[in-house]
């Protein structure tokens, strides 16, 4: 038996929530084992089931076999807990089927709140395509540079303000029609910005762009389409495609003229708004009844007369999870510990 867990892919933000405290039931969202790592030993006594959501592709070989190390070791160390997978893509689950490893088909996007983001005819389109992105090389920024103009939104990391700034800084200057939706006055201060006025821009904007080419399912692919907007993405690993067809989105090689042509192709087709957020609350749903589907069989393997189907809106919160300050808040205020 494992007597320490590898001590990567645990140290994370804890981002989690209660679905159920009877019997326990808890989804997480981050790296896979970031808040189990947390949790496990003050419920270690207890049954609990652990729904661990990826951020990044279970497709990467040095990321899944690092995860499934911890998946050894939290199996030997916490004997009453299940842990259970929350695939972004069926390849994800093919793989981990496989390993004879539980999981379930249930991409991260059909749990934004649409309540949120919506589509809001009153603002006026200012932007050919907007990319909400982190100022990191992997989004590949610099494959907008053919469009015409083009609005950047990101959060910054406060631990990292000295690079990304000079990273954002490379880009203005290389690409000076983009335009940076978070800074503002003369000194382009930095300011966060709240799901309001994330919603304000993508609905002062024609496209919305996803230009990595591997990382988890990509929330802003579905807040875009959410708002109305088509979606121009490169081909990619990781889930968003789970929301993308030819209809509302073009899913083009990383180039920036195949960007670009993307980006023309659907301003000039014009597609309605709501056809857009209708076809992806369609596609949300069905995630939504497998992952409710899911918890009521949890429910029945313990004998339980409870309906999760009725549960669910008072269950519900914006992307199932929250961020407690630590593990004894979080248990403590569900009554746990």
């Amino acid at each position: 038996m494992p007597t320490e867990h590898p001590d990567i892919l645990i140290y994370d933000s804890l981002r989690c929530h209660l679905v159920s405290n009877n019997p326990i039931i808890i989804i997480s969202y981050g790296y896979p084992f970031a808040a189990p790592s947390r949790l496990c030993p003050y419920l270690r006594d207890r049954t609990a089931y652990f729904l661990m959501g990826n951020w990044w592709s279970l497709r990467d070989t040095a990321f899944l076999k690092t995860s499934l190390a911890l998946l050894t070791f939290f199996k030997h160390t916490y004997t009453k807990h299940t842990f259970i997978y929350l695939t972004n893509e069926p390849e994800e689950s093919h793989i981990l089927n496989g390993l004879g490893i539980d999981n379930l088909f249930c991409n991260q996007n059909a749990f934004i709140d649409e309540r949120i983001f919506r589509i809001d005819p009153g603002q006026e389109k200012k932007y050919d395509a907007v990319y909400t992105a982190r100022p990191e090389s992997f989004k590949r920024h610099l494959l907008a540079k053919e469009l015409n103009n083009w609005l950047l939104l990101y959060h910054q990391d406060q631990t990292k303000i000295p690079q990304e700034t000079r990273y954002i800084n490379m880009l203005q200057r290389k690409m000076p029609q983009m335009i940076r939706g978070n800074n503002i006055g003369e000194q382009q201060t930095y300011v966060k910005l709240t799901p309001p006025q994330m919603t304000a821009y993508y609905n002062q904007s024609r496209v919305g762009l996803c230009l990595s080419d591997i990382e988890g399912s990509n929330y802003s692919t579905t807040e875009y389409m959410l708002c109305g907007l088509p979606v121009v993405s490169t081909e990619n690993i990781g889930g968003r495609n789970c929301y993308l067809d030819q209809d509302i989105a073009r899913i083009v090689s990383p180039d920036a003229r195949a960007v670009k042509q993307g980006v023309d192709e659907l301003i000039a087709a014009a597609i309605p708004g709501n056809v857009v957020r209708k076809r992806t609350l369609i596609k949300m749903h069905r995630h939504r009844q497998n992952f409710i589907r899911y918890i009521q069989g949890i429910y029945a393997s313990h004998d339980s007369n409870r309906d999760f189907s009725s549960e669910w809106d008072d269950v519900f919160v914006n992307k199932m999870h929250r961020y407690p300050a630590n593990a004894e808040t979080f248990l403590k205020g569900h009554g746990l510990v």
